[in-house]
């Protein structure tokens, strides 16, 4: 941060966050006289100021050498302890900064307040849990989105990460690209290197780079590589016959296994968070499809926030804590806490926003805890008539079975009618968006595959296909498969007839639209 901006931030603090009186802020802006005195100090740094110093610990180590100075201590005793207190607020300042970052106010201010941090959308499928995230993260930096999907085999390794083992490319596999010139570069190191000597060292370098010159990764003029190298030309002979005999007993280069930490969605989102000041967001798919107490583990403790941070620290495993405090001394943004830094605590920032969707009518599906309920935000989805942002019009889908359009909103009210009738419960109801339409038409195809084999399989198995609309006039039922048939041409395809009839007992009063209308 240049000095400019993090004078102005000081003297934001000093205004806003002490006791200092207004007319008093300029004096304990003024660093003059302490300027000075650190001059004495680091005599060797010219024009150092104490907006140098961002660190409050290294900070503190100046001010105990400040306090024994002579000229600090008299100028001190002058100005009736005014310099040693701004000393003291600078300080304050540092820690403060070191907490929250310089623009957590401005930036996520209205996001904790207004926005929750985490929070659960929930509800019947189709409702638009998925979409409704979406529509928020795809203005976010693509950077600055994680997305993950919990299943019954998720755990922690999956969610946060691990060790294991990682197939490497070799150091002459990485080198493969290499230019002739680097090439020359490699050769005129081995010719030149003292111990082997110049012939051991051209025998060394084509056992170790034939393929580079026999055309397996490249092309060489071995003349204009020896002219690169500085090398007389008498050893191109001699190159040749190398690299020929290197051939008879070829290098063995398989890849190399090596063990590292992988890391996986949370903790690329955790890391991201603490590189930037931008919003950050943790998305998880069918976040109760996974059991979320083995998946989580004793990042449980970090859901409870306060101003947006964890209010529960918790200690990171060693190998999580290596990882994290490599990643964050390359890239990191400015006050963060040490021990964050260093990987040793786990503390959620504020910017990173963990958002999850949950669909209530999910078969095979782990309990989530009261506890695990209590720090989350719950969002109901409830099942309404999708309509077109951009026009801010409903959208009219329909159903089309031999030429004929049903209207789909008018069908999904009708069926969702008989489902909440027989469960009793809305978990089983379809919401707008159960499936997609082309150009606002839901085929025949997509309307068996999707809505009818749900209802067939997960919605009416449990009460013996009971309602009239899975039986013919006879009251027989029927079967799933016979909602297709085989065409002239052997192909499967959907029984319109009977998807039809299907269609007209869910809703009777599509048999009085006229086949040629296009309902509203």
């Amino acid at each position: 941060m240049n000095k400019e901006k993090l004078l102005q931030l000081y003297l934001d603090f000093i205004a806003n966050c002490s006791s200092i009186a207004a007319k008093s802020v300029k004096n304990y802006s003024d660093f003059k006289r302490i300027n000075e005195c650190l001059e004495l100090l680091f005599p060797k740094e010219q024009g150092i100021s104490i907006l140098d110093f961002d660190n409050p610990n290294e900070f503190e180590v100046v001010i105990n050498k400040l306090a024994k100075q002579k000229q600090f201590t008299d100028y001190d005793n002058k100005g009736k302890n005014q310099y040693s207190n701004t000393l003291k607020y600078y300080l304050r300042f540092l820690y403060a900064k070191q907490l929250f970052s310089e623009n957590l106010k401005t930036t996520y201010a209205q996001s904790i307040d207004e926005i929750p941090i985490q929070q659960i959308f929930y509800g019947a499928p189709g409702t638009g849990k998925s979409h409704t995230i979406n529509e928020i993260t795809e203005t976010q930096p693509k950077e600055n989105v994680f997305r993950t999907t919990f299943h019954p085999d998720s755990d922690y390794s999956t969610f946060v990460g691990c060790y294991k083992p990682t197939k490497t490319k070799t150091r002459r596999q990485q080198r493969m690209n290499m230019s002739l010139e680097d090439l020359a570069k490699e050769l005129g190191s081995y010719y030149s290197n003292e111990e082997l000597g110049k012939i051991s060292g051209i025998q060394k370098f084509c056992y170790e780079y034939y393929p580079y010159i026999d055309g397996e990764y490249m092309s060489v003029n071995v003349t204009k590589l020896l002219e690169l190298a500085g090398i007389p030309k008498d050893y191109n002979v001699e190159i040749n016959k190398y690299v020929k005999f290197c051939h008879l007993f070829p290098k063995q280069d398989p890849d190399k296994i090596t063990y590292e930490f992988v890391p996986q969605t949370f903790t690329k989102a955790y890391l991201r968070a603490w590189q930037t000041e931008e919003p950050v967001y943790l998305v998880i798919e069918e976040i109760n499809r996974g059991n979320c107490a083995q998946i989580f583990g004793d990042l449980f403790q970090l859901l409870d926030r306060k101003n947006g941070f964890s209010e529960y620290p918790i200690k990171a495993d060693n190998d999580l804590a290596a990882y994290i405090g490599e990643q964050l001394s390359k890239e990191s943004r400015e006050g963060i806490p040490e021990t964050v830094k260093s990987g040793e605590e786990l503390i959620l920032p504020p910017n990173l926003f963990i958002w999850a969707t949950m669909n209530t009518s999910d078969q095979s599906l782990f309990p989530i805890d009261s506890a695990f309920k209590r720090r989350w935000d719950w969002t109901y989805m409830p099942i309404i008539q999708g309509y077109d942002k951009e026009t801010n019009q409903l959208l009219k889908w329909n159903i089309k079975v031999i030429n004929k359009n049903y209207n789909w909103w008018q069908f999904l009210q009708a069926i969702n009618r008989h489902i909440g009738d027989i469960t009793h419960s809305e978990d089983k109801k379809l919401g707008f968006f159960f499936c997609k339409a082309e150009n606002n038409t839901i085929s025949a195809e997509t309307f068996v595959s999707k809505v009818l084999f749900y209802l067939w399989n997960d919605v009416y198995k449990d009460y013996d296909h009971s309602p009239a609309f899975f039986r013919d006039d006879n009251g027989k039922l029927i079967e799933f498969h016979e909602y297709y048939r085989q065409d002239e041409n052997h192909k499967t395809v959907p029984d319109e007839t009977k998807i039809q009839a299907f269609i007209e007992k869910v809703e009777p009063a599509f048999k009085t639209v006229d086949p040629d209308a296009n309902p509203d």
